[in-house]
């Protein structure tokens, strides 16, 4: 029997050596993680482009930021292709900040945006190439925020295609 490798001080013929190499592959790919994404909520079929945007999920890093003066709402919106891959899409994006306790399309208190992104240059200058995600600032927040701890906020984007992808979050105001 021949000895094929010093591995980490053991000695180990080939044939050992490929099934050492097998298996920590095999545990390893385990470790891949996932994007988060589920399903597109549009079939490749139905995109006039493959690489359409079929996804949408307001990021993490939506947050209402309070500089000086009036607090303002930072959207992040990030969408993927049917692949899970950054996408952007020409499109209209709709978004409703409500209170926490209403539910979504109840007018009492809430406030909504249209923000028109099929223009390609508009489009593209709402894009923050570092976080890969449309940074909508929104501002003209309602008083409320300022004194409900929650809120919620509901996107709708409107595809030009008009396919709707659409995402909810709900946001800590920094009140109290």
């Amino acid at each position: 029997m021949r000895v094929a490798r010093d591995v980490i001080g053991i000695r180990l013929t080939a044939s050992a050596l490929v099934v050492v190499v097998v298996v920590a592959g095999a545990l390893l790919s385990g470790c891949v993680e996932s994007r988060g994404f589920h399903e597109p909520r549009v079939s490749v079929a139905e995109s006039d482009c493959v690489f359409d945007a079929a996804n949408m999920r307001l990021h993490p890093l939506t947050r209402i930021v309070r500089r000086s003066g009036a607090p303002v709402l930072d959207v992040h919106a990030e969408m993927v292709d049917a692949w899970g891959d950054t996408a952007k899409s020409l499109g209209v994006f709709r978004l409703e900040l409500r209170r926490s306790g209403l539910r979504e399309g109840d007018l009492e208190d809430a406030v909504r945006w249209e923000i028109d992104l099929r223009d390609p240059a508009t489009n593209s200058a709402r894009f923050d190439r570092v976080t890969q995600t449309y940074l909508l600032r929104l501002r003209d927040l309602p008083e409320w925020v300022s004194k409900d701890p929650y809120a919620v906020l509901s996107a709708t984007f409107v595809r030009d295609d008009g396919a709707l992808l659409t995402s909810s979050k709900r946001i800590d105001t920094g009140s109290e």
